[in-house]
C-alpha cells in the first residue's frame, strides 16, 4: 500500500515511485538483460507503481511483458507466471 505523501501530493509521489523503478529496469536490462530475474522482479514493481500512478497502458505493457518472461522461462502453470497474470488482472 502505498503511503499518501503530506500536503494531498499522493499522485506526485506515486509518479516519482514509478520513475525511480523505470530508471532501475533501464540499468537492470542493460546491464543483465531484459529477461533476466532482476529485470522482471523490478518490472513486477514497475507494474504496481505504474498502475497506481494511473498509467494503466504502462502498467499492462510491462505485465504483458513480464507474463511472457515467466511462462517462457517457467512454465504456464508455474507459480510466478500465475502470479504475474493475477498482477496483470489487477491492472
Amino acid at each position: 500500500m502505498i503511503k499518501t505523501a503530506p500536503n494531498g501530493k499522493a499522485q506526485l509521489y506515486r509518479g516519482a515511485v514509478m520513475k525511480i523503478h523505470e530508471n532501475a529496469l533501464k540499468i537492470a536490462e542493460r546491464e543483465w538483460g531484459a529477461d533476466d530475474s532482476t529485470s522482471v522482479e523490478i518490472r513486477d514493481l514497475l507494474v504496481a507503481s505504474s498502475r497506481d500512478a494511473g498509467e494503466i497502458s504502462q502498467a499492462i505493457a510491462y505485465g504483458n511483458q513480464n507474463l511472457l518472461a515467466y511462462t517462457k522461462s517457467r512454465g504456464p502453470k508455474d507459480l510466478h507466471t500465475l502470479d504475474a497474470q493475477k498482477r496483470l488482472a489487477e491492472c
